[in-house]
């Protein structure tokens, strides 16, 4: 609205020219520039509401043990590792019986890896190794069978 006396707009400074500063709108400009930590705390707690609850490791094991088997047909036999990542994956260890004999000892097993996304899904899995379950802790792969 022009002022009445001078013939300006209130947005202008006696110059003639456009106010330099903040619509009246915005706040002060300390408020804009700065976060106030009590924002990023609001921030950061925002953003843990909207994330996937994050699973508990022995969830993530049965996930990939159950996962894994499905998709090879094989009896899991055990979990024997689990290793977290910084990005939010996850590496598991999974064994499968991969031929029954008899006596049991004689079991063929198969060591497979599995890595799963930070929401526990699985994203790949390899054989790292196959071994008779009576020599579990030898460190030479069965012959030809790996």
């Amino acid at each position: 609205m022009p002022d009445e006396k001078r013939g300006r707009h209130p947005d202008q400074d006696p110059s003639g020219g456009v106010k330099r500063g903040r619509p009246p709108d915005e706040g002060p400009a300390d408020e804009t520039r700065r976060r106030r930590p009590s924002d990023e705390g609001r921030a950061e707690s925002a953003r843990r509401r909207s994330a996937p609850p994050r699973l508990r490791p022995a969830e993530l094991a049965r996930q990939a043990r159950d996962e894994l088997s499905e998709i090879t047909g094989l009896e899991p036999i055990g979990v024997s590792g689990l290793e977290p990542y910084d990005d939010g994956t996850w590496t598991v260890v999974v064994e499968l019986l991969e031929l029954a004999r008899i006596p049991e000892a004689h079991d063929v097993l198969g060591s497979y890896e599995v890595e799963l996304d930070e929401n526990g899904h699985l994203r790949r899995y390899q054989r790292l190794r196959r071994y008779v379950r009576g020599d579990k802790d030898q460190q030479e792969t069965l012959g030809g069978l790996k």
